[in-house]
C-alpha cells in the first residue's frame, strides 16, 4: 500500500484513462487497486488514505472526460466506441464508492462525481444505466437510507475525514447526498422508467439483449433497483423528491388519458394508435412504480 501511494502508478493510470487505446488496461489496474482492503496496520492508514484519494480523483476525472467526448450519448450507447468501457468504468466507480468513498480528497470532488454519475444513470442505454444505478444503491446505503453495512472504509482510517466542503462543514458531518441531488436522481429514474415497455411480446428487442426474455429480465432488474433507490432518496430528501414525484404522477395521468381518448375517438386501430396506447400504459406503469416506492415514506 505504501509503495503504491508514493509511486506514480495511479497518476499514470489517470493519464491513460483519457487515451482511448490505453484506457482499458489502465482501468483494469485501477480496478485491482480499488479491490484492495484498508489495512488495520496504523502505519498503513495514512498511505491507504493518500492512495484512495488519488484513485477517487482519477475516477472522477475519467468519468467527466468520458461524458465530454464528442457525441458522448451515441458513443456510450449500443455499438458505440465507448459502450463497454463506460459500463466497466461505472462498475469500478461503484466498487470504489462501496469501499473507499470517505477517502476522496474533498467534498467538492464527491459532489462532482455524484453529478457525473447522475448523467450515467440517465443515459438511455439500459445496461449502462443499470450499472450506474448500482452506484446509487451503494450511496444510499452509505447515507444510511438503505439497510446494510455502510462506510466500509471507516472515517477513522484516513485523515481525509477532516476535509471541509468550503463552508467549514467537515466531511464526516456533511450530507453524503445533497437534497437537490436526490431530486435530480429521482427525476432521471422517472425518465428511464417511461422508456421501459410493459408488454414484451410486442416490444422491439434491443441489440444488446439476446431475447425478449433477456430484455424482460433486464427491465425487471432495473425497475426493482429503481424502487429501492427512489424510496431511499425520499427518506433523505422527502420534500423535493415527493414534489417531483407528484408532478410526474400528474404528467403520466395526462399522457394515459390522452392516449385513451385518442383510442376512443379513432376508428380501426392503427400502428400509430397502438404506439400511443403503449406510451400511455408505460406512463401508468412508471407512475405506479414510483408511487409504490415512496408510499412507505408518506
Amino acid at each position: 500500500m505504501g509503495r503504491l501511494s508514493t509511486g506514480n502508478v495511479v497518476e499514470a493510470c489517470s493519464f491513460f484513462l483519457g487515451v482511448p487505446d490505453f484506457r482499458d488496461p489502465a482501468l483494469a489496474v485501477v480496478k485491482q487497486i480499488v479491490g484492495r482492503k484498508p489495512s488495520k496496520d496504523p502505519e498503513e492508514i495514512e498511505a491507504y488514505g493518500s492512495l484512495m484519494s488519488k484513485v477517487g480523483d482519477a475516477l472522477c476525472q475519467a468519468a467527466g472526460a468520458l461524458l465530454a467526448i464528442p457525441n458522448a450519448q451515441d458513443e456510450l450507447g449500443i455499438e458505440g466506441s465507448a459502450e463497454e468501457y463506460g459500463r466497466r468504468l461505472c462498475g469500478v466507480v461503484a466498487a470504489f464508492a462501496d469501499h473507499h468513498w470517505s477517502q476522496m480528497s474533498s467534498v467538492q470532488q464527491q459532489h462532482t462525481l455524484l453529478r457525473h454519475m447522475l448523467e450515467y444513470v440517465r443515459h438511455p442505454h439500459l445496461p449502462l444505466a443499470t450499472v450506474a444505478l448500482s452506484f446509487w444503491g451503494t450511496m444510499m446505503r452509505e447515507a444510511g437510507a438503505v439497510p446494510g453495512p455502510s462506510n466500509k472504509a471507516s472515517p477513522m482510517q484516513s485523515p481525509r475525514t477532516s476535509m471541509t466542503d468550503g463552508d467549514g462543514v467537515t466531511g464526516a458531518k456533511a450530507s453524503v447526498i445533497p437534497p437537490e441531488c436526490c431530486q435530480l436522481l429521482v427525476q432521471g429514474l422517472a425518465d428511464q422508467l417511461l422508456r421501459l415497455p410493459v408488454r414484451f411480446e410486442d416490444a422491439e428487442v434491443p441489440l444488446w439483449a439476446d431475447s425478449a426474455a433477456d430484455y424482460k429480465e433486464a427491465v425487471g432488474t432495473f425497475r426493482s433497483q429503481a424502487k429501492i433507490v427512489t424510496r431511499a432518496a425520499a427518506k433523505l430528501a422527502p420534500t423535493p423528491v415527493l414534489t417531483s414525484i407528484a408532478a410526474f404522477q400528474q404528467s403520466c395521468i395526462a399522457t394515459a388519458t390522452a392516449s385513451n381518448n385518442a383510442a376512443a375517438a379513432a376508428g380501426p386501430t392503427t400502428q400509430q394508435l397502438q404506439q400511443q396506447l403503449q406510451q400511455g400504459h408505460m406512463a401508468l406503469e412508471a407512475a405506479v412504480i414510483l408511487l409504490e416506492s415512496v408510499l412507505p415514506s408518506m
